[in-house]
């Protein structure tokens, strides 16, 4: 708790030293977060620590690191933790004994401040760096230097390590992912703050510490799909595919569901592309069928639609929330157009029919190949489970997809104002590395 105390006092002297025109609202903002912390502080020394307290505590640090950071270039856990000269980090002497050498300039880039939960363990560094620590070993007499380079999210992930040589005149670029640990992400049923802490040392033994820096982040409820991402070059980053990590074929409620559609079904089973008939249209029915005895199971056991979008659009993210098929079915069956269409797409999948996810402006809808390695699909209005019309439900999707490929909606960009249009393969997302989420 003393170093929260010097972290205080530390922060203080850094705006006091500022201009007081620059400062003033910041001051105002610092000084209601001390007094709420030294109070949380005080109480926990009374009382001792609990979840709540805990919980607080979080939310003061996580406000503290970010107004740190955008005035003294330095995170307020930092000041706790390292007591520095308040100047933002760049470059650091080496330590002693090894003055004379030219100091390696560190730069560390978080993708994004909010990250990416449930599907975590779909990604890697390369395809979704979520932190970029560039390595300047370009100052004149500089040497080959052995790096590691380690990011972790504290109490929330193991650290993810590389270690390089930066050779002299050069510059390197390194990416890392913390692996999250399942069993802490299962808890989060709501967005948490965190800290992530990254740390450049010398590779060498023992080893010398060159960079440390920690960064305020949030971690996003584990129900929580991020779909898209606003890059610091303002490009957006297309995560959609990741929604068929939400396709749970094997999840026990699933597989408890398909005997019951089985029985709506002529042939009381469903047999997924068993080929039946001649014509690709007649094999078209075949499946379609099987999605009709689907489409009455889930409309027996009352499935209704809500409207809940779920959908939310910040200036560097947009998320959705999804709901597990399985946990849509033991919670009574009411699901917005995502839950539906993920629900839906699980049942297909398990019966050996491949299913697409579409996604349009504020909505979503469910599909499928109309026979395997066809790229003809068949399209299906969860909305309407409802009304209990098969028929009309497939009519009213064709409709929306029609009309967006008319207006050239697949070619624009994910969130594009002037309209979209995703066609996710649940079959070729598999192929690329995307595994449903546990449950």
């Amino acid at each position: 708790m003393d170093d929260y105390e010097r972290g205080l006092l530390a922060f203080k002297e850094c705006l006091l030293k500022k201009p007081a025109s620059e400062v003033k609202e910041a001051l105002s903002e610092f000084y209601v977060l001390e007094s709420t912390l030294k109070e949380n502080l005080h109480r926990t020394r009374l009382f001792g620590d609990n979840e709540t307290r805990r919980s607080n505590r979080a939310e003061i640090i996580y406000a503290l690191n970010q107004l740190a950071s955008d005035y003294c270039g330095i995170s307020f856990n930092e000041l706790c933790e390292r007591q520095p000269d308040l100047k933002p980090k760049g470059s650091l002497r080496p330590s002693s004994g090894s003055t004379q050498t030219p100091p390696l300039n560190v730069s560390t880039e978080v993708l994004t401040r909010t990250m990416p939960t449930a599907y975590c363990y779909n990604l890697s560094a390369s395809d979704f760096p979520f932190v970029t620590v560039t390595l300047d070993n370009t100052a004149p007499g500089s040497k080959d230097i052995p790096v590691l380079v380690s990011a972790v999210v504290d109490n929330y992930s193991d650290p993810d390590t590389t270690a390089v040589s930066v050779v002299a005149q050069k510059k390197e670029h390194v990416s890392l992912l913390p692996p999250l640990r399942p069993s802490a992400i299962a808890t989060l049923n709501d967005t948490q703050p965190a800290t992530l802490r990254v740390v450049i040392e010398r590779n060498t033994s023992p080893k010398d510490v060159i960079n440390t820096r920690t960064f305020p982040i949030r971690l996003h409820a584990r129900n929580t799909a991020l779909l898209a991402l606003k890059k610091p070059d303002d490009s957006i980053k297309d995560l959609s595919d990741y929604l068929a990590a939400w396709v749970t074929p094997r999840h026990p409620e699933i597989e408890k569901m398909l005997p019951k559609a089985a029985r709506h079904h002529s042939r009381q089973e469903l047999v997924g592309y068993v080929a039946d008939a001649n014509t690709l249209p007649e094999l078209a029915i075949t499946v379609r069928e099987q999605a009709r005895a689907i489409f009455n199971a889930l409309r027996d056991i009352n499935l209704v639609y809500v409207d809940s979008a779920g959908l939310e659009v910040t200036s560097e993210q947009v998320t959705q929330h999804v709901r597990l098929p399985g946990d849509t079915l033991m919670m009574g069956g009411a699901a917005n157009c995502i839950d539906a269409s993920v629900l839906f797409a699980s049942l297909l999948m398990a019966a050996s029919i491949d299913p697409v996810l579409v996604l349009v402006p504020g909505h979503s809808f469910v599909g499928w190949h109309i026979w395997r390695s066809v790229n003809q699909y068949e399209f299906l209005e969860m909305t309407e489970i409802n009304k209990g019309d098969f028929d009309a439900a497939q009519q009213s999707a064709q409709r929306r997809y029609d009309k967006a490929q008319i207006k050239g909606h697949h070619e624009r960009p994910l969130f594009d104002p002037n309209g979209f249009l995703r066609v996710i393969d649940v079959v070729a997302c598999r192929k690329k590395g995307i595994l449903p989420l546990g449950y």
